[in-house]
């Protein structure tokens, strides 16, 4: 199996989460035997399939403990296809803790629930208007996401790195028409190895594109967020989105990956960047 087939299917997992994926679905989306599916997988990756599942289960259940502060760990572990126990004993095998114990920390950190405090707490937001919304947000609302098709580079390792610049640089030659481009993290350098993160870089094409990988889209319901600022700022905005502007507003995270929409590819001498955020929410 090449490197770049295991980056696929790992990618087709990370979309796929919430379903109840097998070795015989795999087998049958990548047409290759279970067994050696089951074998290829753990000699590049180094884990399982089974297990590889689990664990970016368990990671992404920190989105759901993140922004549904008021769930039940119970209703978190549905959400996530595990029953409390196996949830509770699978979180403490992956982050050390239980997942109440997380939630705990994470609490004690919660400031006052009203809007226009939220930046008197967390300081390193400039407010603009009366709601203690950060700067950076320009406009914040929920929309429908048609589902779409990208021709994508996946990217493997730290894409916070310089040797992420490459793969902007490919996008921006392969994308003749000039459509916006999308990047899509499938993991998080706060939970997963930054060494070991998932990105998807590409742009909307219904056609195969020569080294570029086809990746399917669903639609969902999203909360949509225009960001202006620096890009250091973009992990600060998904943090003060999901901690505090959800919850307070009843929003559910959900499955589906977030995405940034971008017009045009950044170009990496300016630390200014403007786009658009999209935050899967459960249906209203």
């Amino acid at each position: 199996m090449e490197v770049q087939k295991a980056y696929e299917i790992m990618t087709f997992i990370n979309l796929n989460l919430s379903e109840n994926i097998t070795l015989d679905m795999l087998s049958a989306e990548f047409s290759y035997s279970k067994f050696y599916l089951h074998r290829a997988f753990k000699e590049l990756t180094g884990e399982t399939i089974n297990s590889y599942i689990r664990r970016k289960k368990i990671e992404n259940s920190i989105y759901f403990l993140f922004a549904n502060p008021n769930d039940s760990i119970s209703e978190i572990a549905g959400y996530n296809g595990f029953s409390s126990a196996t949830y509770s004993r699978e979180f403490r095998r992956v982050f050390g803790r239980t997942p109440k114990e997380w939630r705990n920390i994470y609490k004690k950190q919660q400031p006052p629930p009203e809007l226009s405090k939220i930046c008197k707490n967390y300081d390193r937001f400039l407010c603009y208007d009366d709601n203690g919304i950060p700067n950076e947000i320009k406009k914040i609302g929920i929309t429908q996401f048609e589902g779409i098709a990208l021709s994508a580079r996946i990217f493997f390792g730290n894409y916070y790195s310089a040797a992420f610049r490459p793969v902007w640089e490919e996008i921006q030659e392969k994308n003749t028409h000039k459509l916006p481009v999308y990047g899509i993290p499938l993991d998080s350098p706060a939970v997963t190895d930054i060494n070991k993160c998932l990105y998807l870089l590409g742009f909307q094409s219904d056609t195969g594109i020569n080294g570029l990988t086809k990746i399917a889209i669903s639609e969902g319901r999203y909360l949509n967020i225009s960001f202006c600022g620096k890009r250091a700022k973009l992990g600060e905005v998904y943090t003060w989105i999901m901690k505090f502007y959800m919850p307070l507003h009843n929003l559910k995270y959900d499955y589906h990956p977030q995405l940034q929409k971008y017009e045009s590819a950044c170009e990496f001498a300016k630390e200014e960047i403007s786009c658009e955020l999209y935050i899967p929410i459960m249906s209203l």
